[in-house]
């Protein structure tokens, strides 16, 4: 690892501080494990307010979506709920990192990243939407509900 690659965070929290030092990945998920696991009421909060641990969800993405350039590659195998769903997490998890402007997608966006048929991906949407797995809102917007979203990919 050369010296230009190493990221060290430190954390002081109440009496204790706590550094981490490392590549960029590895800093930020030892930053999220210990905010996840050491600091209780924030992953309280988390859970009441629907929150995923990204580090989590980003572990389930790696190898099905790619995140660059501000664009959304959905590189997985499956039907076609499951990769609007991959796509739609892939732009909440590209929103938290910062590289990605929203995590709503019209389903016109969505058709384009899956080349797909845009009213195949309405009627898929409107079918998640109603199965409570994605939300929209009132400029016709989809987005990755964490809640009930990462049930989708239980079992991998």
């Amino acid at each position: 690892m050369s010296r230009e690659t190493i990221v060290t965070v430190r954390i002081r929290h109440g009496g204790n501080e706590v550094e981490f030092s490392g590549d960029r990945e590895e800093v930020w998920a030892m930053v999220n494990r210990y905010f996840s696991e050491c600091l209780g009421p924030i992953e309280a909060v988390a859970k009441l307010s629907g929150q995923v641990d990204l580090s989590k969800l980003l572990e389930r993405l790696v190898g099905k979506v790619v995140v660059n350039n501000g664009g959304i590659d959905v590189l997985a195998e499956a039907d076609t709920k499951k990769r609007i769903v991959y796509c739609l997490a892939g732009a909440y998890a590209g929103r938290r990192l910062g590289l990605l402007d929203t995590d709503g997608l019209t389903p016109k966006r969505v058709a384009q990243i899956l080349h797909i048929d845009e009213k195949v991906a309405r009627a898929r949407l409107s079918d998640l939407w109603r199965e409570g797995v994605v939300d929209r809102d009132e400029e016709g917007r989809y987005f990755f509900k964490p809640s009930t979203g990462m049930k989708i990919f239980e079992g991998e």
